[in-house]
């Protein structure tokens, strides 16, 4: 990807970081695509008790591609694990998707939002439309947005994982 692009991913970083919610145990991981693959670059949001120090956990995701520079459209997903179980334990992640669907808030909330759709597979997908020499306001906007639903993350994690 283009120095530009990261720059901008930087500077969103800085905004967020910035943000009064963004206080405690929020984080924020650079992401890039594999060397032998299509090439992308982004960012995950996550909060410290989401098993995501590898960046495998539960995160709130955004990347660029070059799909996405033509289509000025950045998508923005919850991911919940990209393994079957949490880390040492034997919680699958699919329980923590029977448990999501059975909240009625987070649902409604990004149902409300344009430009995002809920999923029964995954929590929800979002496309937002970004300015190219702008991409970092974009990005912060969006993040500050979905931090919304980090308490009801925390709120299912603590329901399946005690002491979460």
């Amino acid at each position: 990807m283009t120095e530009e692009i990261e720059t901008q991913l930087k500077v969103a970083a800085s905004q967020i970081r910035r943000q009064k919610w963004f206080k405690g145990d929020w984080t924020l991981q650079h992401t890039q695509s594999d060397p032998d693959g299509t090439p992308w670059v982004g960012m995950q949001l996550s909060k410290s008790n989401w098993f995501n120090d590898d960046g495998m956990g539960i995160h709130f995701e955004t990347w660029v591609g070059e799909k996405d520079l033509k289509k000025s459209k950045l998508p923005f997903v919850l991911h919940i694990l990209h393994k079957p179980f949490f880390p040492g334990t034997d919680v699958k992640a699919v329980e923590f998707m029977r448990r999501w669907h059975a909240i009625p808030e987070p649902a409604e909330l990004v149902s409300s939002w344009p430009g995002y759709k809920v999923g029964r597979a995954k929590p929800f997908k979002g496309e937002r439309k970004f300015d190219p020499e702008d991409i970092s306001a974009t990005i912060a906007k969006e993040f500050t947005r979905l931090h919304i639903l980090g308490s009801y993350v925390d709120q299912v994690l603590q329901e399946l994982i005690p002491g979460q």
